[in-house]
């Protein structure tokens, strides 16, 4: 869901750097709808795609097909929405300790989205963990699958493969 982050390009560069990207209205989900409606019905969508740096969306546009019947969709939202919760026929949460959240988002940060360490400590108590114990934890009581991100991926794998191959011989996918 990270690129349907809405487009702050009409706000100056110091504006878009005190936004809270952790807010729901962050995220275009009304695009987002679509696109994951259209994929769902076999098409095609053009993605946006989201410059972190400037936190504006870049004009190239990634086209997606979908290519099965198993769509994954990854973000903290993904089921904040009830309109789009109800587009999946299976719902994964995944729980993880705020301190190796707040790591994770550190190395991720400051590697890839060139910011320092102390910016994205600051935010992450500012916003991040606030919104997150608001909106994103609440969540989890609709999920059909909970799962903890310290556990090995092969673990998780297996246990999401386990829930759509039960809900693929029940025929919903």
């Amino acid at each position: 869901m990270d690129c349907y982050y809405r487009d702050l390009s009409y706000l100056s560069l110091n504006e878009r750097h005190r936004s809270n990207f952790d807010h729901p209205d962050a995220i275009d989900y009304e695009l987002f709808r679509e696109h994951l409606e259209v994929l769902i019905s076999g098409g095609v969508v053009y993605m946006p795609l989201y410059d972190f740096h400037t936190h504006t969306r870049s004009v190239s546009r990634e086209e997606i097909q979908a290519r099965g019947k198993v769509i994954l969709v990854d973000g903290l939202f993904a089921l904040y929405w009830s309109e789009i919760s109800k587009l999946y026929d299976l719902k994964v949460f995944i729980n993880l300790d705020s301190v190796i959240c707040l790591q994770r988002r550190i190395k991720r940060d400051v590697q890839y989205r060139g910011r320092s360490y102390l910016s994205v400590k600051k935010q992450y108590y500012k916003t991040v963990l606030p919104m997150y114990e608001k909106y994103i934890a609440p969540t989890q009581y609709h999920a059909d699958l909970s799962l903890h991100g310290d556990m090995p991926v092969q673990e998780s794998v297996r246990q999401m493969l386990q829930a759509i191959n039960a809900i693929s011989n029940e025929g919903s996918i």
